[in-house]
């Protein structure tokens, strides 16, 4: 009786084994063992394997001994994020980088993991969360990012140690943007955003070229100086915005820097690890590393004031 009751339990295990394992996809006869794998076999991730390679993230999704999974944005979802970005935006860089890492998890993560739960991506502060969905099929399970846009699953690819969720579009981080604008509405920058505007300085701002860091001042700062500001001239109000940019991108924790050089012909001091000393003032990162088509915005708390 033992004898049999142990031969039951082999039997099941590999008759288990056996049906995970004919889940496994297969490419050119051969199954896959890594996420990568199935992303640079699959025609339908051609844009993904691209832009994956481009950005230095092959090693991430070809290991296995750190299993992942990803969710891959279709050729036609990566298409439509390039389609809404700035003609001339790197594909490889920062922006870039960091909506891929938002898309890969250590954790192995059923397409119909229970609605409401969360898993952390590899994008530092950055999760992705299943949200209830009203489509029928693979369609049920739906994904949401820190900037709050949905997408659907369509198909789960499993590899013997990860698998990819094939998804309709990109899903967001945030801490990567299209422009000043998205980055001011979603962090409630907007003062420093409508200065900017009214400046005429929104298309500098945007442009892909030079990459810049641009530090922007909250609202409570714009608020702190609104009387400073109503006696500058214009041509004073553009120096003072102007030196806001520098046309180096630095993200923090800050490495010392005496001279940041902006575009105002002023420079910054940068101490480690997130504080600014301006000719007249200083201040503190408070939300740092947020990327976008023309370099990273830093957030701080002050505005920095310059010789006038």
């Amino acid at each position: 009786m033992k004898f049999a009751a142990v031969l039951c339990l082999v039997l099941a295990a590999s008759i288990g084994a056996f049906a995970e394992d004919a889940d496994v996809a297969t490419y050119g006869g051969k199954k896959a063992t890594t996420a990568w794998d199935i992303i640079s076999a699959d025609s339908n991730l051609s844009t993904l394997k691209a832009v994956v390679e481009a950005n230095g993230l092959v090693a991430a999704l070809d290991n296995p001994r750190r299993p992942v999974t990803v969710f891959g944005p279709t050729n036609a979802a990566l298409a439509a994020l390039v389609a809404a970005l700035p003609a001339g935006t790197p594909l490889a860089g920062p922006l870039v980088t960091n909506i891929l890492l938002q898309h890969v998890t250590r954790s192995k993560v059923s397409p119909f993991m229970r609605v409401g739960r969360s898993v952390a991506s590899l994008n530092p502060g950055n999760s992705i969360t299943r949200v209830a969905s009203t489509a029928g099929g693979h369609k049920a399970s739906a994904w949401r990012g820190g900037q709050g846009n949905t997408v659907a699953a369509t198909q789960t690819l499993k590899a013997k140690k990860a698998s990819v969720i094939v998804i309709d579009g990109v899903i967001l981080p945030n801490n990567a943007f299209a422009s000043i604008q998205a980055i001011a509405a979603f962090y409630n920058y907007t003062s420093f955003a409508g200065a900017v505007v009214q400046a005429g300085l929104l298309d500098a701002a945007n442009a892909v070229s030079p990459q810049k860091t641009v530090f922007g001042p909250n609202n409570a700062a714009f608020a702190a100086v609104a009387g400073v500001v109503a006696n500058l001239t214009t041509e004073q109000v553009t120096t003072v915005l102007t030196y806001h940019v520098s046309p180096f991108v630095v993200a923090t924790p800050f490495t010392a820097t005496p001279d940041l050089p902006t575009l105002a012909g002023q420079t910054l001091a940068l101490v480690a690890p997130a504080s600014i000393v301006a000719a007249a003032s200083n201040a503190t990162v408070v939300t740092s590393n947020i990327y976008y088509p023309g370099g990273v915005f830093q957030g701080i708390n002050a505005v920095l004031i310059p010789k006038l």
